[in-house]
């Protein structure tokens, strides 16, 4: 709640309330409930400026996510589009966790659902990524994947000069995917209180085979890995692409999956190459050497 004019970005992306003025006077009743407001952290001064209703859309903990009309995104991207580049990526994927566009999602039948989904957990499809060999043509219609509805291609295209921000590059800094997500092992877990440290068990699940060669070749004996990641997604994309037929369809998906890889490699997965393998010892972690990640 705040003092906010109709006509202000926060008022047409529905962030804000405007105070009732009988809070707003000199009367023991008012000043009770705008102690309680200011204590419950919803009461903010002054949101009229599009740089302040960005700040609260980026707030961390927001309760619930904000679901955008076209309008509504539209109005917001001419907002961010009048950031500094440096700002755009300090906010963008922030704003994106606490919004939610249409989306779609295929099933294990191959059809379509329509759904609300985050940018931030969405990739984009062919109609916005044009890329010849995008993600969305290698994933085609794995089951699970979530992805931004085509309607946004149109909904947001330009055709004005670099600074813009069309359909692409603005769901990209709202973190939109174009290539398969890394995620942290799903069984890591902090052992010890001394060294705070996540790990997961190296003996608990059965590890990729190149993955099993480098943890039998380690100098030294280890149980648990540190600094593991994952693509569940990818899984997904490649078990989805064995079984596809045709064969030329098959070789076609693979093919712009390893182009979408080759791209991505160093600005996602080069950093996460590599995971540490370590054993403990009077509750600390000592590193035994590097295997490759999962």
């Amino acid at each position: 709640m705040c003092r906010v004019s109709p006509d202000s970005l926060a008022a047409r992306l529905g962030l804000a309330l405007q105070v009732h003025p009988e809070y707003l006077a000199d009367k023991a009743d008012a000043k009770i409930v705008i102690n309680a407001l200011k204590g419950a952290k919803v009461l903010i001064d002054e949101v009229d400026s599009s740089d302040a209703a960005l700040a609260v859309l980026a707030r961390d903990g927001m309760q619930e996510r904000v679901q955008l009309t076209d309008t509504q995104l539209t109005a917001l991207r001419d907002a961010f589009e009048r950031l500094s580049e440096e700002q755009q990526r300090s906010l963008g994927l922030r704003i994106g966790r606490n919004v939610e566009l249409r989306g779609r999602r295929y099933n294990n039948r191959g059809k379509s659902e329509q759904i609300w989904i985050s940018p931030a957990d969405a990739y984009l499809p062919p109609a916005i990524d044009h890329e010849a060999d995008s993600f969305g043509r290698a994933a085609d219609r794995t089951p699970g994947l979530a992805w931004l509805d085509t309607s946004y291609a149109r909904v947001l295209k330009r055709t004005g000069g670099r600074r813009e921000l069309g359909a692409q590059r603005f769901l990209v800094r709202l973190g939109a995917a174009t290539a398969p997500r890394l995620t942290k092992v799903l069984d890591e877990f902090q052992l010890y209180t001394r060294d705070p440290r996540l790990v997961s068990p190296l003996f608990r699940r059965d590890r990729p085979p190149i993955q099993s060669l480098e943890i039998e070749a380690l100098a030294q004996y280890a149980t648990h890995l540190m600094d593991d990641r994952c693509s569940p997604d990818l899984d997904a994309v490649i078990r989805h692409i064995r079984a596809d037929s045709p064969a030329a369809r098959r070789r076609r998906r693979g093919l712009a999956l390893l182009g979408v890889l080759v791209r991505a490699w160093d600005r996602m997965y080069a950093e996460h190459q590599y995971a540490k393998a370590v054993s403990a010892y009077n509750g600390y972690w000592n590193e035994r050497g590097q295997v490759i990640a999962t």
